[in-house]
């Protein structure tokens, strides 16, 4: 279309975002003395303008021209060196508790990679993909092939983050290893931070001391963000613990409409990943993730989680609020909105965005 500006005619060109198979786009220089010789490699679109890609940046595109994700990957230098073969040995055991006359279970260390596509044959040599460095590599190989694959668990004093380093935060711990052995590490750690509350059930006399936010959540959310992650960009996860609520943030947008994230239908980004964890049935398969979240807040009498997705900066988060019944402050927070007339669903909502500084 075309736009008046400043007493000008400006046309107006959206350019849309190529398919898979399209990409990588370049510039062709039609000589030194054209205003764009200098565009003659391969640019990709971010956050802050076009920018000129070097080899790492274009691992995801390429993999995209092949039907491949970025899990599929095998980066040059790793080798079958690079796995632990007691992290093997730590599946075994769990798939054993899981499915005992599992038939990989049989499978030697080498078969048992390949039956999940985990390593590619090279001249002769077994090396594995990025999906095989993830979730059996050593800490080693991590740290050398994949530095930024880490999850950073961050414990902070108050409600909001704040830019003074020294009084940002408690505590913060960095976790890399692989998924299998991540997992359980990093949800210990979350549910020892957790404040318990009490619960009388009916007809009994004893009280229990619960976790305040359901342990079954805070799995499923942790699954959730290291299985879709987007590890081709360079930056961790990152799990921070205010004093009012858990955020667990990652690269990678929601490949679902938000609005379509407890639907039956299931999509991952990397389903090399996903199939090793649904294994040791620590993630799910049918899409029910969400729903079981949902309907466990409410059982808990917890507010639902607040999601957000953003395709342009290539994240996503989710937020949980700990707290069950709103205090006086909070309330009388509320009685400005008194004449709007809210709903219980509205209320909430509108509690949310408060506390997270929304």
């Amino acid at each position: 279309g075309i736009l008046d500006l400043e007493n000008k005619k400006v046309i107006v060109i959206k350019v849309f975002e190529l398919d898979a198979a399209s990409k990588p786009c370049g510039f062709i220089s039609s000589g030194k003395k054209s205003k764009n010789f200098t565009k003659t490699g391969i640019w990709r679109r971010g956050i802050n303008g076009d920018y000129e890609a070097k080899i790492e940046d274009l691992y995801d595109i390429i993999a995209s021209k092949t039907g491949q994700s970025f899990e599929n990957i095998v980066l040059p230098e790793a080798s079958w060196s690079d796995i632990d073969p007691d992290v093997i040995a730590f599946y075994r055991r769990q798939r054993a508790k899981v499915q005992p006359d599992a038939v990989e279970l049989d499978y030697s260390d080498t078969d048992l990679l390949l039956s999940f596509n985990l390593i590619q044959e090279k001249n002769g040599v077994f090396k594995p993909n990025i999906a095989g460095l993830l979730l059996f590599g050593s800490s080693l190989a991590l740290r050398r092939h994949l530095p930024m694959a880490r999850v950073d668990y961050i414990r902070s004093a108050g409600t909001q983050w704040v830019e003074d380093s020294d009084e940002r935060f408690i505590y913060t711990k960095d976790f890399r290893e692989p998924l299998i052995l991540m997992i359980p590490r990093i949800e210990a750690m979350i549910m020892d931070d957790m404040p318990n509350h009490f619960r009388l059930n009916e007809n009994e006399l004893q009280r229990s001391d619960e976790p305040l936010l359901p342990q079954r959540v805070v799995r499923e959310a942790l699954v959730n963000m290291v299985m879709h992650r987007d590890y081709s960009e360079n930056q961790p996860s990152q799990i921070n613990r205010y004093k009012n609520r858990l955020v667990l943030q990652n690269a990678g947008y929601s490949l679902k409409p938000l609005d379509a994230l407890d639907s039956s239908s299931s999509l991952t980004r990397n389903p090399l990943i996903a199939s090793v964890l649904y294994d040791l049935r620590l993630a799910e398969t049918k899409g029910s993730g969400i729903r079981t979240m949902r309907a466990k807040l409410k059982q808990a009498g917890l507010s639902e989680p607040k999601f957000d997705s953003d395709h342009t900066r290539n994240y996503f988060k989710a937020t949980f609020l700990l707290h069950q019944l709103m205090d006086d402050k909070q309330l009388k927070w509320l009685e400005a909105f008194d004449n709007h007339d809210l709903s219980d669903d509205d209320a909430m909502a509108l509690m949310l965005a408060h506390e997270t500084g929304a």
